[in-house]
């Protein structure tokens, strides 16, 4: 059917139908040319609905389509859909996808290609000469077998692929961190990955590690003053020109070993410790060790020596023989400190502890309630002896004096009894009892005793040596002082033991404790 139909006029004779058909014949013309596209873009210039080619071509469309509502011709879709090998197109635009993209097959695209949703590759999808940007999401390598990426050319020249990344909110920089990668060869894995970034780290502490136990790095490589840094700085180890510090005590553990050719101590070049040879030691050039031979010299530090003895020959030899002063100190080895070497205080040698044996023949019996005096005479070998003889009902004194000697500390004193008898028997008992008192130049002799303390002896046998336990310390009576005359006062307490007949005291061991081992 016609798009225009116009009415024939048969007669001009009725003027009024006439000029009707004519009218009737231009609305009729003028609706047909607004059903029209019009050439030179008049309004309205829009399809209305589908336009049926039936077969027949369009022609004199653009080489490549300017935008995704444009007409492509079969040459641009053969040549993206890679099926030709002709050339690229002369005037290739981008191509803009508003919506998803999805290739099934391989694509080989030569210009920009934009899309504005997802990028799902399936097969493969080559961006040649141009970019690839998905603007609002992801994109999915989807394929039947392994999903691969690859940047860079491939047509033997060289090229410098990278990745960059955009993290930051205002977009003016031209990335903020790149992956980039330069130095391939012909071989597959020689070229080298480079970053570009303020930090490399994983997301969160402690929460990747940097490779595995069976699959490690090769080597570590770092810039001149880089720092290995332990649990934020608890322990580090920095480069400086020549050394490793590190900021804590190094441990190699007991079992273990450090082999190294020198060892410096405090600083580089501070203190060397060397190996002069097998099992030998020098610092800084002397010979400080020699395993199984002769030590060093004496000179140089050492023994000169390779056996203890001869080492203590060599050391105290060559010594000047000095008499000793105030506050010189001799070396010894304490024995209750597993021989450990200690100093002493030459003047505190011989010093502590000192006994001074007192006879009874040394000894006076008191003017009052005294002590027998008597000579003992043991038998056949007529060893004679020289006793006191102490009653056994009636308490009885004798007294002896001592002058200390300068070393004295003026402080107690202790004694223990040697005694026997005649007439005693099984489980009887002696005490005897000590007291002293001190006398100063201009004192008094008719001093006043300290408190005595006794010793309690048990009977063994007549006629044999007894000798009691130590006493407790006794104080000395008055205020002892250097130089002083201390009389003592020895009696039996009679009144506390219960031996039958006398108790012969033979002498008195006195114990005393000095501080200086002269009268200096």
């Amino acid at each position: 059917m016609p798009k225009v139909q116009l009415t024939d006029l048969a007669s001009l004779a009725n003027e009024t139908s006439v000029i009707a058909a004519i009218n009737a014949n231009n609305a009729a013309i003028e609706e047909g040319f607004n059903n029209t596209v019009s050439r030179d873009g008049t309004s309205p210039n829009t399809l209305e609905d589908d336009i049926n080619m039936n077969t027949h071509r369009i022609y004199n469309v653009p080489l490549t389509p300017l935008s995704s509502a444009d007409v492509a011709t079969k040459y641009y879709v053969d040549y993206i859909a890679g099926l030709s090998s002709d050339a690229t197109p002369t005037n290739p635009g981008d191509a803009v996808i508003d919506g998803d993209l999805h290739v099934t097959g391989s694509a080989d695209i030569d210009i920009n290609l934009n899309v504005d949703g997802t990028a799902v590759i399936i097969d493969s999808l080559s961006v040649e000469n141009g970019t690839f940007l998905v603007s609002n999401d992801k994109v999915h390598f989807t394929p039947a077998g392994n999903a691969g990426l690859e940047l860079g050319r491939t047509d033997n020249v060289a090229s410098t692929p990278y990745i960059d990344f955009h993290s930051g909110t205002d977009g003016t920089n031209d990335y903020d961190a790149r992956v980039i990668v330069s130095g391939g060869t012909a071989s597959d894995g020689a070229a080298a990955i480079g970053v570009i970034a303020a930090s490399f780290n994983p997301v969160s502490n402690d929460g990747v590690p940097l490779g595995t136990a069976s699959l490690s790095w090769a080597d570590l490589f770092l810039a001149s003053g880089g720092v290995i840094n332990f649990a934020n700085g608890n322990a580090t180890l920095t480069h400086s020109t020549g050394l490793i510090t590190s900021s804590v005590p190094f441990s190699v553990g007991t079992s273990n070993a450090i082999a190294a050719g020198t060892i410096e101590l405090g600083a580089a070049s501070d203190t060397t410790l060397s190996r002069a040879s097998a099992g030998n030691v020098n610092i800084e050039g002397n010979l400080v060790y020699r395993a199984g031979g002769t030590d060093v010299p004496v000179t140089d530090g050492g023994t000169g020596a390779s056996t203890a003895q001869a080492a203590q020959t060599n050391l105290i030899t060559p010594l000047t023989q000095v008499t000793a002063a105030t506050g010189d100190f001799i070396p010894v080895a304490d024995v209750s400190d597993s021989n450990n070497g200690k100093k002493v205080l030459a003047s505190t040698i011989g010093t502590g502890k000192q006994t001074i044996w007192i006879p009874a023949g040394a000894m006076k019996v008191r003017v009052t309630s005294g002590a027998g005096s008597t000579d003992y005479d043991s038998g056949s070998n007529d060893i004679t002896i020289t006793t006191l003889a102490f009653d056994t009902t009636t308490q009885e004194y004798a007294h002896f004096h001592v002058a200390f000697p300068k070393g004295w500390d003026e402080g107690t004193v202790t004694f223990i009894p040697y005694w026997t008898n005649t007439g005693g028997s099984s489980t009887q008992t002696v005490r005897w009892t000590l007291a002293g008192a001190a006398i100063s130049n201009d004192d008094s002799l008719n001093a006043t005793m300290g408190t005595a303390q006794n010793s309690d002896d048990t009977w063994l046998a007549q006629n044999d040596l007894h000798i009691g336990p130590e006493s407790s310390a006794i104080t000395i009576g008055g205020t002892p002082a250097e130089g002083d005359l201390v009389v003592f006062q020895i009696s039996r307490d009679v009144a506390n033991d219960n031996m039958s007949g006398d108790a012969l005291l033979i002498g008195v061991k006195l114990l005393f404790t000095t501080n200086a081992n002269t009268d200096d």
